[in-house]
This record gives structure tokens, C-alpha cells and sequence, in this order.
């Protein structure tokens, strides 16, 4: 609910056109503000998915590293492995 007081006469009037557009002026801004939060939560939340991806992708290479170390020694130069 909108009440409009008039500073002139410091008393209520009707609400007019321009009431309304800044009425729905101010709603706009509300709007955009809650979607640049979401957007703002949205990037948040992607950029520790892919911090978490590239830890989780350290993670198993360096088990792989290790489990090739553990089975063929540490090599100077990388070996390429053809089973067929």
C-alpha cells in the first residue's frame, strides 16, 4: 500500500502518473537488485565448483603419479605405452 503526502500542503493526495511510473520505478530496482545478487551467487558458486573439479582432478592425477612410480619406478622422460 502507497500513501502519498503532499510537502506543500502536508496533507494526503490521489496518486498520479508520475506516483505510479516511480512507484513501479522503485519496484524495477528492487527487481534488479535481487537478480544481480542471484547472479552474483550464481558466479560464487561456479567458481568453487570449479575449484573443487580441479582439486578433485589434482587429486587423481597425482594418485595416478604416484601409482606409476610405485609400479615402473620415476622415469626421466614420459614413456608412451602402447597395449595393442
Amino acid at each position: 500500500m502507497y500513501v502519498v503526502v503532499d510537502k506543500e500542503t502536508d496533507g494526503y493526495r490521489g496518486i498520479g502518473k508520475k506516483d505510479l511510473e516511480f512507484i513501479s520505478a522503485m519496484d524495477m530496482a528492487k527487481k534488479e537488485r535481487g537478480f544481480n545478487i542471484l547472479k552474483e551467487i550464481e558466479k560464487h558458486n561456479d567458481k568453487i565448483t570449479a575449484e573443487h573439479k580441479q582439486k578433485l582432478r589434482n587429486t587423481v592425477m597425482d594418485a595416478a603419479r604416484e601409482r606409476w612410480r610405485q609400479f615402473a619406478g620415476n622415469p626421466l622422460i614420459p614413456v608412451n605405452i602402447d597395449l595393442h
